[in-house]
């Protein structure tokens, strides 16, 4: 599966690179523009081709499936939760989850910021140990 996809990248980018060519010749008067026959829809350019990674800091909600049984699962066990916390409108209870799952991405931000400087802390220091 992996080898079809990274194939069909290739094929994107071939075909966007063709585009390319053609529309440089056809700037530079080397070849007449295609024009297309009445009644046939215009030539689509192809789009580069995007390289997508699901960023890990996103909330939960943005990750689960859109399965309707798992959504209303989950609004039962946020309601509970909710009455365990003395929260009675689910409004509140969702601002104050957002506002949770907020501050945890800040904190977890903070860290890896911290974890990259003290990384080029150590190895400037290595350096200039060595040197």
């Amino acid at each position: 599966m992996l080898r079809i996809q990274k194939r069909a990248q290739e094929e994107l980018q071939r075909n966007l690179e063709i585009d390319e060519q053609e529309t440089k010749l056809v700037a530079k008067g080397l070849v007449e523009k295609y024009e297309t026959p009445e009644g046939m829809a215009d030539p689509v350019k192809t789009m580069p081709p995007t390289f997508y990674e699901e960023s890990k800091d996103l909330p939960d909600f943005f990750k689960s499936d859109k399965d309707l049984d798992k959504i209303f699962d989950g609004l039962e066990k946020d309601e509970a939760a909710a009455r365990k916390m003395g929260v009675m409108r689910i409004e509140e209870f969702e601002l104050i989850k957002a506002n949770m799952a907020q501050q945890q991405m800040e904190r977890d931000t903070k860290v890896s910021g911290w974890a990259h400087i003290t990384s080029h802390i150590r190895t400037q220091t290595n350096i200039f140990i060595r040197s």
